[in-house]
């Protein structure tokens, strides 16, 4: 979009309502953009929170059918950093998070949400203030302040921005309102490298290992886990199945029709589940997982305007490093104000 172009339509845009004004506008509702809001709030600044999705959460999603649950991004939590031990501890009492109560395949404590791993990024943003169903569309700043413009017209404007979408999407929102970012920060962003994962959810009977485990990781180059949600502890009813396909099968299946590549995966996993009829949908996570990330926790730049970028993409690329990543940031924003 060229720059007179989007300030015609924000111009028009503003002379048929209101705009209000925040300290901070936060793009993505997943958990970084979460805890960088209650941050911000908690240092007495105004800020609104922005998403796409239908919910909050991103990639901490569960889908519900027929009384069963399936997580089918992120699985569980768990960390190493003292500050984030302390958020743990805070969301166990408070029954979002319980500890897992099965043997893992690697050392350390791992938690998981008994509603399913969405039920945390909804507690995190009660009495948040959050938008969702909201395509942003560009932003563009002009004296220090960001204009945020969605796909239904809607103008916002904020102080400063936080950024906390998959940063290929980040920066195309950028370049859609003619925002330049210093080069050597837009290099460092744009190093940072993503890989899809193809989700099928099925309701199936188990078979073999996964029987009685939550988690079966077939070591094969086309799956790479695949989740029992009700010995899991997520789904109240058996047979609810997650399988998350290999990066290799992801990149392949990418584009092929979802009957492909859902009877595909089934071959694949047939010695584990047993499919013979009911809930049976496939999703697609195209930056599921970042395997070349950012090294800081976090950027923020004060050219065009104040911005800052967070999220899984920087250093800890998990949910560990989501939520610091995203406090690291507000305190940055705050800090800055």
């Amino acid at each position: 979009m060229l720059k007179n172009e989007f300030g015609k339509e924000i111009a028009k845009i503003m002379r048929q309502s209101s705009v209000q004004e925040y300290d901070c506008i936060i793009i993505g509702a997943g958990i970084s953009g979460l805890m960088a809001a209650r941050e911000l709030v908690n240092a007495g600044k105004t800020i609104l929170v922005l998403d796409k999705g239908r919910g909050v959460g991103g990639r901490m999603s569960t889908r519900v059918a027929n009384n069963q649950r399936f997580d089918h991004g992120a699985q569980v939590i768990s960390g190493t950093d003292k500050e984030f031990k302390t958020l743990i501890d805070e969301w166990c009492s408070a029954g979002v998070l319980k500890p897992v109560d099965y043997p893992t395949d690697e050392s350390g404590a791992y938690y998981f949400c008994p509603g399913g791993i969405r039920e945390l990024p909804i507690y995190l943003s009660k009495e948040l203030n959050v938008k969702v169903n909201c395509r942003v569309k560009a932003l563009r700043c002009s004296m220090n302040n960001w204009t945020v413009i969605t796909d239904d017209k809607e103008v916002f404007k904020s102080y400063s921005v936080i950024m906390t979408s998959p940063l290929p999407q980040s920066l195309e929102l950028l370049k859609n309102g003619d925002s330049t970012l210093p080069g050597e920060i837009a290099e460092g962003l744009s190093s940072v490298q993503y890989e899809p994962c193809i989700a099928l959810l099925l309701n199936g009977i188990a078979k073999g290992e996964l029987l009685n485990m939550p988690f079966v990781k077939p070591g094969g180059a086309s799956v790479s886990l695949i989740i029992n949600n009700s010995a899991k502890g997520v789904s109240p009813e058996p047979g609810a199945f997650t399988i998350h396909a290999s990066r290799e099968f992801s990149e392949k299946y990418w584009d092929f029709p979802g009957e492909e590549t859902i009877e595909a995966l089934l071959k694949e996993t047939g010695y584990y589940i047993k499919y013979e009829s009911g809930y049976l949908r496939i999703h697609r996570w195209k930056y599921s997982r970042t395997i070349s990330s950012h090294h800081d926790r976090c950027v923020v730049a004060e050219t065009p305007g104040l911005i800052a970028f967070a999220g899984d993409g920087f250093k800890g690329c998990d949910i560990e490093g989501a939520v610091l990543s995203g406090i690291s940031a507000a305190q940055e924003i705050v800090r800055k104000l």
